[in-house]
């Protein structure tokens, strides 16, 4: 059995624990150990759409911090109720690295301001069914019963052409449902990559270019995309063809 030992109020087997953003995202006593850094504050500002860009390759290796970040992105941006001690105490933490971005990130949390956050990991062999499983999470735990019926009726995602039209649909009556951001978050994206490449599919990224086109185009409903990776992009492209 593994022991777990304490310095001061800091929990030693806590901070070692991994992080999924998909499994923790109802769980913000899995960020509590947060301890945001200038680099850190760069990610998580680009990921809410904070800054003009939209689309955003993620590169850094193993335990580096990544996923945490990725993980407190997601809970500022839906900004539960239950989240909100958490996100109190890490705004306080960002403030004294950047106090705008401290001030900003405070407000939120002390409103009633709340977002999509769409996560996803890994291999997704179906694109546009991922990112409705992922959606359908999202606004259960924001628990948005006034949304079930349009998502039902108003919503497709059997091509990422449909998928782009449900989102901006989503975009359209943000208003009626209380939203102000869309986020999508993709960890361990290299393994969709590597998978892709080693079926011969590579040309599936496309899919996510298309996706990639739509968000940069998003304005008052900012609409960002974060693709999670352990290597670079070039990294994964010197395994295929040049002509690929």
């Amino acid at each position: 059995m593994a022991k777990t030992e304490r310095h001061g109020t800091v929990n030693i087997e806590q901070l070692l624990r991994s992080i999924n953003i998909i499994y923790d995202a109802d769980k913000p006593e899995r960020i509590a150990h947060f301890h945001p850094t200038s680099k850190a504050l760069v990610l998580i500002e680009a990921l809410l759409g904070l800054g003009k860009e939209r689309s955003f390759f993620i590169t850094a290796p193993y335990g580096s911090g990544k996923s945490l970040t990725a993980a407190y992105v997601l809970h500022a941006s839906e900004n539960r109720k239950e989240s909100k001690t958490v996100l109190h105490s890490i705004g306080g933490m960002i403030s004294d690295i950047s106090p705008n971005l401290g001030d900003t990130l405070l407000t939120r949390s002390r409103s009633k301001k709340r977002g999509i956050c769409i996560s996803l990991q890994g291999y997704q062999p179906d694109v546009s069914k991922a990112i409705k499983e992922g959606l359908e999470r999202s606004v259960d735990r924001l628990g948005l019963d006034s949304f079930e019926f349009f998502f039902e009726h108003g919503c497709e995602f059997n091509s990422i052409e449909a998928t782009i039209r449900s989102l901006q649909s989503i975009q359209k009556r943000h208003k009626e449902f209380g939203l102000d951001r869309i986020i999508i978050l993709w960890d361990e994206f290299g393994r969709h990559i590597e998978t892709l490449i080693a079926e011969g599919r590579p040309m599936d990224l496309n899919d996510l270019q298309y996706l990639a086109e739509f968000a940069s185009r998003s304005g008052d409903v900012p609409i960002t995309i974060g693709l999670m990776l352990h290597q670079s992009l070039m990294y994964y492209a010197g395994k295929t063809p040049q002509s690929i």
